[in-house]
């Protein structure tokens, strides 16, 4: 990331819409709303997808990670976050 991309985004300066109005995919969990349910970093899931500890595929429309929209799938993200799984499947 360049730095001038980085001081922009910390001072909430944003270039696109996107970049202050997070998608939302009806019936599906996008990774920063998981995350800010689970209070944790958007970067702890991608670093999980990147080494395979969750397998999930990006939606061919949207380019994002999508998870149900069902209680089962925070349930199983803090169970993976409290070491009682090792991998999730989606």
């Amino acid at each position: 990331m360049s730095t001038v991309r980085t001081i922009r985004l910390r001072h909430r300066i944003f270039r696109k819409r996107s970049q202050s109005h997070p998608r939302q995919v009806p019936g599906y969990l996008t990774i920063p709303q998981i995350a800010a349910s689970l209070r944790i970093s958007p970067h702890w899931i991608y670093h999980r997808i990147n080494t395979g500890q969750i397998a999930v595929t990006r939606d061919a429309e949207t380019k994002l990670y999508l998870f149900p929209d069902a209680p089962d799938t925070l349930t199983q993200f803090q169970d993976l976050l409290s070491e009682k799984l090792e991998k999730l499947r989606f």
